[in-house]
């Protein structure tokens, strides 16, 4: 399978994709019928949840729930005869996923398809499964251009007599979009230097981290400063851009302002001594930050301190933590 089918698409633009409403909402070269056994002719094809009812020999279910209608299809002998079209209004320029599930109603030479749009064939050509009771998707990426609609078919490149028989669902046509891009910024405590025994001063924001995520699949990332990665260590004050592309060239971009935070002076009064027993007991302010963080493990903006020693004790103001 594609791996772009994995992108994150926009709305679903093709009606009954699944062909829950049965054999409406798009045409097709080959001939329609319902009734019991009518598949065994050639480029005939049904809209119904079991395949047995339409050809004795015809095997599968459908690809979502196991008892909804698909269609199921006896192969043309004719090349190029489309199997289902349906048009759709699109944006210029502007990338579209188109995909299906295809199974193989019989194991005899595999039907080989093609999607077309606007009578150009694009993408590969894809093979149903080699055993029954199975799906695989197919899918490609279209780029409007300067269409306003867009014809979109699937086609039988086949022509085996033998075999060549099938069954489609869940068809898809949506606009690429990838995954409204996140971030994260992560900076660093500041950087506390004593200028004194009396007091600290906070030196800045420093280096931030910002990480963005576009989810999964695997994206690549463009940064302004000329990174490649998810995530970015040690950005300065500034603005920094980053855009966001997928597997099927689908792409975003956003904006992320690293901001300078400003100075932090903290002040705990000035050096004050107290000798070791007398019943004298000194209060301590703190100022100049929201939290703190003393010596004595203390937080709080003031605390009561007393010697516990003979020996005549000095304390410094802390240094704060914002």
């Amino acid at each position: 399978m594609d791996t772009r089918c994995h992108s994150q698409p926009g709305q679903e633009l093709v009606v009954n994709g699944n062909f829950s409403s049965g054999n409406t909402g798009f045409t097709s070269g080959y001939t329609y019928c319902n009734t019991s056994q009518c598949l065994f002719t050639e480029g005939y094809y049904s809209v119904g949840s079991n395949p047995q009812f339409y050809h004795s020999n015809f095997f599968g279910t459908d690809h979502t729930t196991g008892n909804g209608n698909f269609m199921i299809i006896n192969g043309n002998t004719i090349q190029g005869i489309s199997i289902w079209c349906q048009t759709v209004n699109v944006t210029p320029n502007t990338n579209y996923i188109f995909s299906t599930w295809l199974s193989a109603m019989n194991t005899t030479s595999p039907a080989q398809l093609q999607f077309s749009i606007n009578g150009t064939a694009i993408g590969n050509n894809f093979f149903a499964p080699s055993t029954t009771n199975s799906w695989i998707q197919f899918c490609t990426v279209w780029n409007s251009g300067s269409n306003t609609t867009a014809n979109i078919c699937i086609d039988n490149q086949s022509i085996i007599l033998a075999g060549n028989d099938f069954g489609l669902d869940d068809i898809s046509f949506r606009p690429c979009s990838p995954a409204t891009l996140t971030f994260t910024i992560a900076p660093p405590p500041p950087v506390v230097s004593a200028a004194n025994s009396s007091n600290a001063v906070c030196g800045g924001f420093g280096t931030a981290n910002v990480a963005a995520s576009g989810g999964t699949p695997t994206y690549s990332y463009s940064w302004s400063n000329g990174q490649s990665t998810s995530s970015v260590a040690g950005l300065t004050t500034g603005i920094y851009s980053v855009t966001v592309t997928d597997g099927a060239g689908c792409t975003s971009t956003n904006t992320v302002s690293i901001l300078n935070t400003g100075s932090l002076t903290a002040t705990a009064g000035p050096n004050t001594t107290i000798c070791s027993g007398s019943s004298q007991s000194l209060i301590l302010n703190a100022s100049g930050g929201s939290n703190y963080l003393w010596s004595t493990s203390a937080t709080t903006s003031s605390i009561s301190v007393s010697p516990a020693t003979t020996t005549c004790l000095l304390y410094t103001s802390p240094s704060p933590r914002d």
